[in-house]
């Protein structure tokens, strides 16, 4: 967990430039430049996605820093496989948040964190601790089998990648989205100026966030 912890933080600190940059022109009244930026931060999250989901993948230098044995260091390939499938949803709903954090609805994006938080408990145990359910007829029950830790991420995959598909309904149906174009199908291309300008101010937040959150998660190793 601290290695995905100091990774995710790392990044989502890059990628919440969107919300002062939106916010300034949200501000100034240019409600569509506002949407682009949504675009262009929807291209670095999935880039940056790329970065840490092959960082959690290839935990080695992880592994040798905290001196699992093998039987743990198994598992923590399985628990980080999962959640490097969970990124690339984790930064998508982390432009979703730094958007509406810019345009003044917080409250849009606590409903649906809430709504993970209430799927991630039951999913969790599911996946933990495994499940059978009878059938009749005496027909072969259903199970799931106990996973563990690896259920654990498998859990937190699935929530993280339901929070990113209901965070993309509500801007495609929610009439407030309109206005600054983001009901129409399809990215804008990447735009190397915009994208440069985000990680001018993302790659210094991104690195502040990543010194507080390490100064904790070392402890861990």
């Amino acid at each position: 967990m601290a290695v995905y912890i100091t990774i995710f933080y790392w990044l989502m600190g890059m990628v919440l430039a969107i919300s002062p940059m939106a916010g300034q022109l949200f501000g100034a009244g240019k409600l569509h430049a506002a949407g682009q930026q949504v675009h262009q931060a929807i291209w670095l999250a999935l880039g940056l996605a790329v970065l840490g989901s092959t960082l959690l993948l290839l935990p080695g230098p992880f592994l040798a820093l905290a001196k699992t044995g093998p039987d743990v260091a198994d598992k923590v390939r399985g628990y980080l496989s999962a959640l490097a499938f969970s990124l690339p949803a984790a930064m998508l709903f982390t432009v979703y948040r730094g958007f509406n954090t810019a345009v003044s609805r917080p409250k849009a994006v606590m409903a649906i964190q809430i709504t993970g938080l209430m799927l991630k408990i039951p999913l969790s145990a599911l996946f933990i601790y495994g499940w059978t359910l009878p059938l009749p007829g005496g027909m072969e029950p259903w199970r799931v089998a106990p996973m563990g830790v690896v259920g654990c991420g498998i859990g937190t995959a699935i929530v993280m990648w339901s929070q990113a598909l209901i965070a993309w309904a509500v801007v495609r149906r929610d009439p407030f989205y309109a206005q600054f174009g983001l009901h129409t199908k399809g990215l804008s291309r990447p735009n190397r100026t915009a994208i440069l300008a985000q990680l001018r101010l993302g790659v210094p937040m991104g690195a502040a966030i990543m010194i507080e959150v390490t100064g904790f998660s070392s402890m861990a190793f």
